[in-house]
């Protein structure tokens, strides 16, 4: 097979290589262009464009042509997160041309085949998880922590705040304020900010305006919880490390610097994904994961497993059938039980230990790019 790959950005080719290479070596033929003309694309000899949901959505979004469309050959997206959160987007894609959508979460799967999208398909976010980073290796003593998280949090009184500024009409901040004492009620329990919308209000779906208030709740929920999980571990005396830190715009750029952690909570700037992250993963004995997604297996449980990690996880079905619960990852129900996982697992090593040697073994023999390349090519051969 010969794929192109189109229009990437530097930070998405950077999480894409791994794919790239693990399709190589099955011996398909894979090329990157950057941002060429529509000549040059539609002159290429290929048998599919590969790109991203990043560059979909920025193409849209700024009201561009996408060029992909113009060049009468079908391409394929590979998506970092859930399509239901960006329908306004995929409505101007029509067009038979693209031809699959792959994502993370196997509900959201099933959610837009009721919405008539054909061509969807579950892939795992191992795919971009590079082995030669994320591999075992002694412990780093600048990240030895008996607790640590890599996650961004936005104090949620400041995102209520700009949230109402954007939305100073009373209808939709009556549905930010109703959506936030759902989520408060149903605390560390996901709630699909689409489905709630889809139920509460009579926007259309389709909509741009409905996308972006779907956006907003998905970070004003993140907010809450976030903010609970870290009253929770202060409240059991947990010391915890968080890399990344305080966002007030949920992008790369911290402001640790106005914000005064609470005693026992320790917070670091954002580190490298690829040369920083897998020695804060090799060295700390418990690293913690939550997932704003209905079932989907955090990209994070498949970094840790790379490198024999140990992360506590909330639970989701696709991670129950990615790794074995009990044996190879653990997983718990409700919120309130992490603290007293958290003792429990930092006074038995052994069994901590144990864990991570499994899902080590788990990663290697079903979860690696190259697992994933396999699996992308065999659902291509069969749609071309």
């Amino acid at each position: 097979m010969n794929i192109i790959c189109a229009h990437w950005t530097r930070t998405t080719r950077k999480f894409i290589m791994p794919l790239l290479r693990a399709l190589t070596s099955l011996g398909h033929t894979v090329r990157i262009f950057g941002s060429q003309p529509l000549d040059a694309l539609r002159n290429a000899e290929a048998d599919l464009f590969l790109t991203t949901s990043t560059e979909l959505k920025h193409a849209v979004q700024e009201d561009k042509e996408w060029l992909l469309e113009q060049t009468g050959k079908p391409y394929v997206t590979i998506w970092f997160q859930t399509p239901l959160r960006n329908l306004s987007t995929l409505k101007k894609l029509t067009s038979p041309l693209h031809l699959a959508m792959f994502i993370p979460d196997s509900s959201d799967v099933a959610e837009l085949k009721n919405l008539g999208f054909r061509n969807v398909f579950l892939f795992p976010m191992s795919w971009w998880v590079d082995t030669n980073y994320f591999k075992p290796s002694p412990p780093f003593e600048q990240y030895q922590h008996e607790v640590a998280w890599d996650c961004t949090f936005s104090p949620l009184q400041a995102v209520l705040k700009k949230y109402r500024q954007q939305y100073p009409d009373g209808t939709t901040r009556g549905i930010i304020d109703n959506a936030l004492k759902v989520f408060t009620s149903r605390i560390g329990k996901y709630v699909s900010p689409f489905h709630f919308l889809a139920r509460t209000t009579e926007l259309d779906i389709w909509s741009s305006e409905f996308q972006s208030l779907q956006d907003k709740l998905f970070f004003l929920q993140k907010s809450l919880e976030r903010e609970h999980i870290l009253r929770m571990l202060i409240t059991k005396g947990i010391p915890l490390h968080i890399y990344g830190g305080f966002s007030l715009d949920h992008n790369s750029k911290n402001y640790n610097h106005l914000v005064k952690a609470p005693e026992g909570v320790f917070i670091h700037d954002y580190i490298d994904t690829f040369r920083e992250l897998p020695k804060l993963y090799s060295s700390s004995r418990i690293l913690l994961s939550r997932m704003m997604y209905p079932s989907g297996t955090h990209d994070r449980l498949f970094c840790a497993a790379a490198l024999k990690g140990f992360v506590l996880s909330e639970w989701k079905d696709d991670a129950a059938e990615a790794f074995e619960p009990g044996k190879e990852i653990i997983m718990y129900r409700d919120l309130h039980e992490m603290p007293e996982l958290i003792k429990y697992y930092l006074s038995h090593e052994d069994e901590r230990q144990q864990l991570a040697e499994a899902a080590h073994k788990r990663f290697l023999s079903a979860h690696t790019p190259l697992h994933r390349a396999r699996e992308f090519a065999e659902t291509i051969k069969k749609l071309l």
